[in-house]
């Protein structure tokens, strides 16, 4: 939602793989479409297929392999504390009071391999075997709608 909201050209997300080649294409398309720039979000989670993983962000690896086509010049901006830095409000820290108490009534009772989670307004535990598996509310009608608005 936020590639859209942000007006994004490209946003790449695990549920659609990408090769770094694509990537690259699909910028130097809207080049040649007269394009001056291109947004590109990347999700967490993502990674370029057949991209060899070096520890940076796939962002980082992105940028890097625009610039070296030579046609391409990047500024990165990687979000991460910008995004979740901001003052938290009323409900956050009542919130942040809520979790904590569930997890130590968690872990007093003895119950392992769990996290506290906040459903519509009821705290519960999760195990965190349904956390690690893939999300099942990606909406790919807005991740269409993106590409579709872009091209």
């Amino acid at each position: 939602m936020g590639g859209l909201a942000g007006g994004a050209e490209l946003v790449l997300v695990p549920e659609f793989p990408e090769t770094l080649a694509d990537v690259s294409e699909y910028v130097l398309s809207g080049l040649r479409k007269g394009k001056h720039h291109s947004i590109i979000v990347v999700a967490e989670g993502f990674t370029a297929v057949g991209s060899v993983q070096t520890g940076k962000s796939p962002g980082r690896i992105i940028s890097d392999f625009l610039e070296q086509t030579g046609a391409i010049e990047t500024r990165l901006s990687i979000l991460g504390h910008l995004q979740r830095g901001g003052s938290p409000s009323a409900f956050d820290r009542i919130l942040a009071s809520r979790l904590g108490k569930a997890a130590v009534d968690i872990l007093a009772d003895g119950e392992s391999g769990v996290m506290v989670a906040l459903t519509g307004q009821e705290l519960t535990s999760m195990p965190l075997s349904e956390i690690a598996r893939p999300s099942e509310n990606f909406n790919s009608e807005i991740y269409e709608l993106i590409n579709e608005i872009a091209n």
